[in-house]
């Protein structure tokens, strides 16, 4: 299967559905990523990362493995991070609400669940006491910035002289929440990371789909450069087990993989690979990694005595 391809200065091959965004200073600096000689590790190494046991108690990947429960928690955060910025935002449940895509009963439902699970608390507005704020916890906070963190991880590891901005990111939960909030600011702006790329975002719509179709794709990387570290296995009981889900789940999620000719495995091993599916991925890849270090340089550098500096430098 031949894949449409867009071609952009460096001979840099992104995926035709961001063709309408070249000239965006995400997408070029995406493209300085895909001409790296290191970016092809740089792709393994984040699947690695994401296919890694979440930290959290719960079946992380059923509250927050699914497009709108994400959204909904990175929304969340989105809102906290504001209204440490601006004291006279009140991050409520209806603010929230006004800005996911989805029915207000739906987001007060999982906030519900959160709060239930210990990731989500409220807190009362100094001044209203009506007003409840809603609080991420760190825990949430870090699994939602798993991705993130491990785009920007990759990122700086190929990037020479790079600073190690996650680092940092994973010591101060605040700042961590600041990244998101100015990731969300760009995403309710206009969404030109998620939105031009199908499968990732057909995939994200199912438990843990994005995780799994990240897991296929890991396993096709790894064997094409014969990397024998890999060992995420592809069987429906290690799936099932590693992303919290049914053998059913893996079952049907394969079997629309096959059929939309993306992929397909049999007996627990990848025998085939849409070079499509793999254009689309590196490319939605490589964006996550130069929008995520782009807003990581846009946070104030801490200085001694607790204050903080401008912003990084590119």
């Amino acid at each position: 299967m031949q894949s449409r391809r867009d071609s952009i200065p460096g001979d840099t091959v992104l995926y035709h559905t961001v063709s309408a965004y070249r000239d965006r200073d995400v997408w070029l600096r995406a493209a300085a990523f895909l001409a790296l000689p290191d970016f092809p590790e740089a792709l393994l190494d984040y699947c690695r990362l994401m296919c890694a046991p979440p930290d959290l108690h719960w079946p992380a990947t059923k509250i927050f493995g699914q497009k709108i429960r994400y959204i909904t928690c990175y929304c969340l955060i989105g809102n906290y991070a504001r209204s440490l910025d601006d004291p006279a935002f009140v991050p409520s449940l209806s603010a929230l609400q006004a800005v996911v895509p989805a029915s207000p009963r739906q987001v007060a439902d999982q906030i519900r669940g959160l709060r239930a699970g210990g990731y989500v608390q409220t807190r009362r507005d100094g001044q209203d006491a009506r007003a409840l704020h809603l609080v991420p916890s760190p825990s949430l906070v870090r699994e939602i910035a798993r991705s993130p963190l491990s785009a920007l991880q990759v990122a700086e590891a190929i990037t020479p002289g790079a600073d190690r901005l996650h680092l940092r990111l994973l010591e101060d939960p605040d700042v961590l929440c600041r990244l998101l909030g100015l990731s969300t600011r760009q995403f309710h702006a206009q969404d030109i990371l998620f939105r031009p790329f199908p499968t990732i975002v057909s995939f994200s719509g199912r438990d843990a789909g994005y995780l799994i179709l990240t897991a296929v794709v890991g396993a096709a990387l790894a064997r094409g450069r014969g990397d024998e570290r890999w060992d995420v296995s592809l069987s429906y009981h290690a799936m099932a087990r590693r992303f919290q889900v049914s053998r059913q789940h893996i079952g049907n999620l394969y079997a629309e993989g096959e059929a939309a000719g993306l992929f397909r495995v049999v007996n627990g091993r990848l025998e085939d690979m849409s070079p499509e599916l793999l254009l689309e991925f590196r490319t939605f890849v490589a964006g996550q990694m130069a929008h995520y270090r782009a807003m990581a340089e846009l946070l104030p550098v801490p200085v001694p005595g607790g204050a903080a500096s401008s912003p990084s430098s590119p």
